[in-house]
């Protein structure tokens, strides 16, 4: 895992920027980085009175921070402004938009998700009860693609540097019984076998012994529950690597970061 010494927090100044900020602030207690917050302007200059107050407020949030300024559209901005500064982590919250609106004016933090070299925290709404809630519990969410390595690596560095327990789930349609198909139990069973030899491999190289559950169905079916169930309070996810037309309505980690409970680092 790359040390995290920078953390880029976008914020919108509304009031849900107040609840980023605060969150941001105990990572940075966690951590040790430096938070850069960051505002795309697209109404000009001067700022209306109540986002002064609110970029006033921000501003004092404690440890080190910069507030930054560019004009443009936001995801472009943030998306510039994190390979400018290198940032290691962008934390955004998000107002989780139905699939119909982010069709129809795009959703940010789905672009961002989807458009970011770095990895992306993201949680819903506001983020300020979460800000007193340790994460302790680590759900890792794999899907034993190309990046299965990476995503354990960094879910193990970070729950070890968090002091905090790791599990991990993988999920799968194929794993689903069906009973009218020949062979379908001896077939599932080496499909689990499968499965739980990889992840075993991928323990062994990373260096782990998390607890392992392997569950039938669609992600966002079965890796929802399992992270209430846990009481998770932080789930990784590979990022989507889609870029193609109404990428948006199929980026994976948009849709989840927007049903669970916790927050989602999209790695």
């Amino acid at each position: 895992m790359t040390p995290i010494t920078k953390i880029l927090v976008p914020v919108d100044l509304s009031a849900r920027s107040l609840g980023a900020a605060t969150y941001a602030a105990s990572l940075a207690a966690e951590f040790g980085p430096e938070l850069v917050f960051l505002h795309a302007l697209q109404n000009g200059w001067p700022l209306a009175e109540d986002e002064g107050e609110i970029r006033d407020r921000v501003n004092a949030t404690p440890g080190a921070h910069r507030f930054l300024f560019r004009e443009g559209s936001p995801a472009p901005v943030i998306l510039e402004t994190a390979e400018a500064e290198r940032a290691d982590l962008i934390l955004i919250p998000t107002r989780g938009k139905p699939a119909l609106a982010r069709f129809i004016d795009g959703s940010i933090a789905a672009q961002v998700l989807r458009g970011a070299h770095c990895p992306v925290w993201i949680g819903l709404d506001n983020l300020s009860p979460l800000s007193s809630r340790p994460i302790r519990n680590i759900l890792c969410g794999l899907s034993l693609g190309p990046r299965a390595s990476a995503v354990l690596r960094w879910s193990a560095d970070l729950a070890k540097r968090l002091d905090a327990s790791l599990s991990v789930i993988h999920a799968s349609k194929a794993l689903e019984s069906n009973p009218g198909s020949p062979g379908d139990e001896e077939w599932r069973f080496w499909l689990k076998k499968m499965a739980r030899d990889e992840i075993r491999t991928l323990q062994d190289w990373v260096g782990t012994d998390a607890e392992v559950w392997l569950e039938s169905g669609r992600p966002l079916a079965t890796i929802l529950p399992l992270a209430d169930q846990l009481r998770a309070d932080l789930l990784v996810i590979g990022k989507s690597p889609q870029k193609r037309f109404l990428g948006d309505l199929r980026t994976l980690s948009y849709e989840i970061a927007c049903q669970t409970s916790c927050p989602v680092a999209s790695v």
